[in-house]
């Protein structure tokens, strides 16, 4: 039977391979696909969930800060295998500007990246002035930057918990169900906010739990080395 560091190290194989043949496709069809125009018509339905549309987007702050915690505490009591940890689950984020560069797919168009109010542009209203830029068509939307990151972070949380890697205290639980709610919940929600296309969203999910997967393969093997 394959140990855990391998069983990640192919899960993660199999991720990035499925994230290149998308890639691929996304390269020679940059244009919206029929579907994708039909899936974010199909989520207008629940515009009645607009408010929490937005909330769940608005958590990327959140996101990033908790990384930063992780460091400061791991940093102090001198962990470095579980500050490297958060390092390398933080650097999954950089990939995003790199393959946004890389694939340069457009952004949806102005008429549905308007259409719904987005945390930035409250943000923007609030304080009278252009604090975070709107994005625009000619700004590049593959991967989803927002899906890649909660699925590194929150999908973090989840597997820490689950190997039992993180503490379990009374409210373990909530955490645990939090983070797959955001995990989940937060591809529908850029789609929505009509920030994202439906493969922009994938995108994210693949590149996202492919480095997940690879970060926790290594530390399986580290962890197995420094207990041999």
């Amino acid at each position: 039977m394959l140990n855990a560091s391998r069983k990640f190290l192919l899960i993660a194989l199999t991720f990035f391979l499925l994230a290149a043949f998308l890639a691929y496709i996304i390269l020679i069809h940059p244009q919206p696909f029929p579907f994708e125009l039909n899936f974010y018509h199909f989520l207008l339905f629940t515009s009645f969930l607009g408010s929490l549309w937005v909330a769940i987007s608005a958590v990327y702050p959140l996101a990033v800060l908790l990384i930063i915690l992780a460091l400061i505490k791991f940093w102090r009591k001198n962990q470095r295998d579980e500050t490297l940890l958060a390092i390398l689950l933080g650097s999954g984020v950089v990939l995003t500007t790199f393959l946004k560069r890389l694939i340069h797919r457009p952004c949806p168009p102005l008429k549905i990246l308007r259409a719904q109010p987005t945390f930035s542009s409250f943000i923007n209203s609030s304080l009278g002035k252009t604090f975070f830029p709107p994005k625009t068509p000619a700004d590049y939307c593959w991967p989803s930057g927002h899906t890649l990151t909660y699925t590194i972070l929150f999908g973090g949380i989840v597997l820490l918990i689950q190997y039992n890697l993180l503490p379990r205290y009374f409210w373990s639980k909530l955490i645990y169900w939090l983070s797959l709610f955001f995990l989940f919940t937060i591809g529908l929600s850029r789609v929505f906010l009509g920030q994202h296309w439906f493969l922009d969203v994938i995108g994210g999910y693949l590149i996202g739990f492919g480095w997940l997967a690879l970060v926790m393969s290594w530390f399986f093997q580290k962890k197995g080395k420094d207990e041999g």
